[in-house]
Formats: C-alpha cells, sequence, structure tokens
C-alpha cells in the first residue's frame, strides 16, 4: 500500500459512484529535476505559475504495477498502464 492517504481516499470515491459506475485518473510519475526542492529522494516539489509565484507540493513518484496492485488490494478492478512520458493512465 502506498500510503495511509491511498487507502482513505479511495473508498470516498467509490461512494460517489453509481454501482455501475467507472472511475478514471491521470497521473504523472516523473520529479523534473528543476522542480526538486532538495534531492531526487524527497517527494516536495516546487512549481512556479505564471507571474512567477511559486508553490510547493508533495509529488508522490508511483510506478505503475505497484498502484494497480494496491488498488486492487482496495477492491478495485482496475488497469494502470504507462504511456509515451511519465502519464500513468488508469481506468
Amino acid at each position: 500500500m502506498y500510503s495511509e492517504s491511498l487507502r482513505d481516499d479511495w473508498p470516498a470515491v467509490a461512494s460517489a459512484l453509481t454501482p455501475d459506475g467507472r472511475v478514471m485518473f491521470a497521473g504523472d510519475g516523473h520529479r523534473a529535476s528543476h522542480e526538486l526542492v532538495e534531492s531526487p529522494g524527497p517527494s516536495t516539489i516546487q512549481r512556479q505559475v505564471r507571474g512567477g509565484r511559486r508553490f510547493r507540493a508533495v509529488k508522490v513518484a508511483l510506478e505503475p504495477r505497484s498502484l494497480e496492485r494496491s488498488l486492487r488490494e482496495l477492491g478495485w478492478v482496475i488497469e494502470v498502464k504507462p504511456l509515451a512520458g511519465p502519464f500513468l493512465p488508469g481506468l
């Protein structure tokens, strides 16, 4: 399991769906070196928006198979596949 957040958030997603409902997500498993605040290991990144303002965020780089396995452990029937580049869609 990736985190407490994953375990806590996905039941809320399930409760928002109809019985035959589906969910789709798109993630990004990449942290660009210019976004890293400390080093490649930590998950804190910094992004700059138009106008120059900077924001820090926590970004966890996920591996597709591990994410898929974690979601299946929560009862989801899901397939997570990497696309070209760092993007991870799940359906």
